[in-house]
């Protein structure tokens, strides 16, 4: 003990100790590194993955409803006053989980927030409001980490949708015609049937 101390405390010993630990640092710092790297490379692509299979699921929805718009539109069936006409049903085939994450697609009518508006006031001059036209969307996203999110337009269509289906349960789209106070509305519902409730935003 006696002798290891005496090399210890020594200049050589010293420097053969300081080498040792330097060499430890370094290895410990490249060790963090390279996992930082392994794990930082594994998430991107988890996430890349993920997107495109969003994309996908997305697409898959909006055009699926474009398919059958104009079928819907062109049915002459008038619902009764205060009463609504099924036109069309059809369920699709989505998978439970987007590499191993929950995920939930919904359909929504756009809402002010996801309308361009332009508004400038320069000088107490009131400039002309620039507006794009309204329209509807599909989100798709994941509710688990790492959380991706991909929204669809829903290309030329003059009906609202709405509902929301997770992990492929019951991903049932129907097209309705309505009649409220003889004003005809088409609508269409992704999901289990309810209520019409209009969803105008996903937060």
């Amino acid at each position: 003990m006696k002798k290891f101390m005496k090399i210890l405390f020594s200049k050589k010993g010293q420097g053969k100790f300081i080498e040792y630990l330097m060499t430890v640092i370094l290895s410990m710092l490249v060790l963090v590194a390279v996992t930082t790297m392994v794990n930082t490379f594994y998430l991107n692509a988890l996430e890349a993955n993920i997107q495109q299979s969003l994309d996908q699921l997305a697409s898959q929805v909006s055009n699926e409803i474009v398919r059958y718009h104009q079928f819907a539109k062109e049915v002459k069936t008038q619902p009764q006053i205060n009463s609504s006409v099924l036109l069309y049903e059809t369920t699709l085939k989505l998978p439970n989980t987007i590499s191993s994450r929950n995920y939930e697609i919904i359909l929504a009518t756009s809402n002010p927030f996801w309308i361009s508006i332009t508004v400038s006031n320069i000088s107490n001059v009131n400039m002309t409001p620039i507006t794009r036209t309204p329209g509807a969307k599909v989100v798709a996203r994941t509710t688990q980490d790492p959380i991706v999110s991909v929204e669809k337009d829903i290309p030329n269509i003059d009906m609202d949708v709405e509902g929301i289906v997770q992990n492929g349960v019951s991903a049932t789209l129907r097209y309705y015609k309505f009649n409220t106070q003889n004003v005809i509305y088409n609508v269409v519902t992704f999901g289990e049937p309810g209520i019409i409730t209009k969803i105008t935003s996903v937060t």
